[in-house]
């Protein structure tokens, strides 16, 4: 990851936090125009966006400043050979550094099987354990099946094509209540077409 970019995000993270004004982030006002970081202050906070529209047309930017926290290093649950279980891992990893980006511990580096979390120094203690279960509560909730599944599932039908029905794993009541409206559908969707 460039430099930059993750001294910017690590800025913003402090900003999130209260351990920097706005103005902090000035200087770094023209990286509006990377999509990744753009997309990282809009799931950190929006409003960090409209203020960089503002600060870029401003005449001197502040100079840089020295972020406080300290970056923590986290190592990768190895993939697996298996193409679609290596899919499932890559997904359920992005949208994990997705989430702590979102909570406010940006990603600021990374290799193979390993990143680079920043804990402002305001920030709450960053608890692995509980971070991942509330990311899991969050992923297979049904309002957020309902957005990224439904969609996917809704573009096939599976009946007419001898498809059984998706073994998918019931890890939360938001993934019962779920699975369940989906299979009525498709249900009624079949008795009409009969």
């Amino acid at each position: 990851m460039d430099k930059r970019l993750a001294q910017a995000k690590r800025i913003a993270a402090e900003v999130r936090w209260g351990n920097a004004s706005e103005a902090a982030l000035s200087p770094f006002a023209d990286l509006l125009s990377d999509p990744d970081f753009r997309t990282f202050l809009e799931r950190l906070q929006p409003r960090l966006v409209r203020y960089l529209h503002l600060a870029q047309g401003s005449p001197e930017p502040s100079e840089p400043r020295e972020p406080q926290g300290e970056n923590r290093l986290l190592y990768l649950y190895p993939l697996p050979g298996e193409r679609q279980m290596r899919a499932a891992y890559e997904v359920a990893i992005e949208g994990f550094l997705e989430y702590l980006e979102e909570k406010g511990y940006p990603v600021v580096d990374r290799g193979a099987g390993w990143v680079r979390v920043y804990l402002s120094p305001k920030a709450p203690t960053l608890n692995l354990k509980t971070t991942w279960k509330a990311y899991i509560e969050q992923a297979f909730s049904f309002e957020s099946l309902s957005q990224r599944l439904l969609p996917l599932l809704n573009s096939v039908r599976l009946a007419g094509r001898g498809i059984s029905a998706p073994k998918v794993p019931v890890v939360t009541l938001g993934v019962r209540d779920f699975l369940a409206a989906w299979y009525l559908a498709n249900l009624l969707w079949v008795l009409r077409s009969a």
